[in-house]
C-alpha cells in the first residue's frame, strides 16, 4: 500500500485487522503482528519479529497458530538504509520468506536460516504479508522489483478539497448537532477555513534545511478537527467563542511548529485573513495567547478557555504541585511563569485527545 504520509494507509489496515477481521479475538480465523520500520532496521530484527510472533510446529516450520493464517502488517517498509551495494537487508529477508523454493529442493514453501545453526532453513507457513510505505524521498527508498513482484500494488490518493470538505463537515456538524442554532450553522464554514489554512501553510512554508520538520499532511488537517471535537456545549453557545477556539486549536496544530518570529508573524496574518473571510470574525490580538484546557477547574474535566482574568493559574498549579507531593512524597516548587503555563496547557491538551502524543524539541536548560 502505497502514498504519502497521512492519507492514512496505516489507520486504514488497522482497522481491517482490528475491526473487520477481528485479529485480537482468540476465536477469529486470522491473527496479526504489525512492525514498523526505521532507518536502523535490520534483518536480525525482523527476523527476531517475526520468529517471535509465529508458532513453532516443528524445528524447521514457523506459523500461525492451529486453525489460523496470520496477518503481518510491515510499515514504513521502504525505511531501512540500503548497504553498499543498493540492496536492504531487512527487505531482502522478507522477499526471502515470501518467495517459495528457497531451499536447495525447489519445494519448500519461503523462510530463512537458523542464525544460529546455518545448516537449519526455518520456513514460514500461512502468513500473509501487508506492506505500507511513502514515495521515496526524506529517508524513504525505492522498492526493488524483486519485492514488490510478491504484492499486489495499491496506492492510496491524497484527498481533494471537494473530499476533505464533505468528510470533515459531516463529522464536525454531527458533533455539533446538541449546540445552539448559531453554532451548529458555521460547521461548513469552520471546515472551510480549516482546510484553508492548511493549504496555505502547505504551499508557503516549505521546509528547508533549517526547518526541515515543516511538513504538513493530513493528519495535521485532522488534528485540528479533533480539538473541536473536545468541546461542550455547555461552554460554547455563540459564534465568536467557535470562531476563538478554532484560532486556537489550528494555532496549536500549526503557530507552535514554526520556529522563527518572522514565521510566526506571517501566520498570525495567514490566520486573520482566513478567519475574517470564512467565519467573519476580526483576531484580536489578545487571542493570540489564548488558553484552552481542562486544568483550570479542579471540580471539573470540561475542556474549555483557561482565562487568567478570571482563573487564578498561579494558584491552582500550586495547589496541583502540592497534591503531587502528597501522592510522591517528592516536593517539587516549580515556577509557573506565564510561558511556562503556555507550555504546560499544550501539552495537557495534546495528552488529553487518543493517540496524544508529544515531542518537545528545544534547547538544553529550557525546562
Amino acid at each position: 500500500v502505497n502514498g504519502v504520509t497521512g492519507v492514512g494507509k496505516s489507520a486504514t489496515i488497522n482497522f481491517i485487522l482490528n475491526e473487520v477481521l477481528k485479529s485480537e479475538d482468540p476465536n477469529a480465523p486470522w491473527q496479526s503482528a504489525s512492525m514498523s520500520f526505521s532507518a536502523q532496521t535490520s534483518a536480525v530484527n525482523l527476523q527476531e519479529f517475526i520468529e517471535a510472533n509465529l508458532t513453532k510446529k516443528k524445528n524447521t516450520l514457523l506459523g500461525a497458530a492451529p486453525g489460523k493464517r496470520c496477518i503481518l502488517l510491515v510499515d514504513d517498509a521502504n525505511m531501512p538504509e540500503p548497504e553498499k551495494y543498493g540492496a536492504s537487508p531487512p527487505l531482502e529477508l522478507l522477499r526471502q520468506m515470501l518467495q517459495r523454493g528457497m531451499e536447495p529442493s525447489g519445494e519448500s514453501e519461503g523462510g530463512f536460516f537458523d542464525r544460529k545453526k546455518k545448516d537449519i532453513y526455518k520456513e514460514v507457513r500461512d502468513v500473509v504479508c501487508v506492506a505500507c510505505c511513502g514515495p521515496p524521498g526524506g529517508g524513504k527508498h525505492e522498492m526493488t522489483p524483486r519485492l514488490t513482484t510478491h504484492f499486489h500494488c495499491l496506492t492510496v490518493p491524497l484527498l481533494s478539497a471537494d473530499s476533505m470538505t464533505s468528510i470533515f463537515t459531516s463529522i464536525l456538524a454531527g458533533f455539533l448537532s446538541t449546540f445552539s442554532q448559531d453554532v451548529r450553522s458555521m460547521a461548513r464554514s469552520v471546515v472551510a477555513a480549516t482546510i484553508n489554512v492548511f493549504q496555505r501553510i502547505s504551499a508557503e512554508m516549505l521546509p528547508t534545511p533549517l526547518k526541515i520538520h515543516y511538513t504538513f499532511n493530513l493528519r495535521d488537517l485532522s488534528k485540528v478537527i479533533q480539538g473541536l471535537l473536545m468541546l461542550e456545549s455547555a461552554n460554547m453557545d455563540t459564534p465568536t467563542q467557535l470562531a476563538k477556539v478554532f484560532v486556537h486549536e489550528a494555532s496549536r496544530v500549526f503557530h507552535d511548529r514554526l520556529i522563527s518570529a518572522e514565521d510566526r508573524k506571517w501566520w498570525w496574518k495567514c490566520i486573520s485573513e482566513t478567519t475574517k473571510k470564512h467565519l467573519n470574525q476580526d483576531v484580536p490580538e489578545a487571542w493570540h495567547s489564548n488558553l484552552f484546557g481542562s486544568w483550570g477547574d479542579p471540580k471539573s474535566d470540561s475542556y474549555k478557555e483557561i482565562d487568567p482574568a478570571v482563573v487564578n493559574t498561579q494558584e491552582i498549579l500550586a495547589d496541583y504541585q502540592i497534591d503531587f507531593g502528597v501522592q510522591t512524597s517528592k516536593e517539587i516548587d516549580l515556577v509557573m511563569f506565564d510561558d511556562a503555563i503556555q507550555h504546560l496547557t499544550r501539552m495537557c491538551r495534546m495528552l488529553r485527545q487518543p493517540r496524544g502524543n508529544a515531542l518537545l524539541v528545544g534547547v538544553g536548560g529550557s525546562g
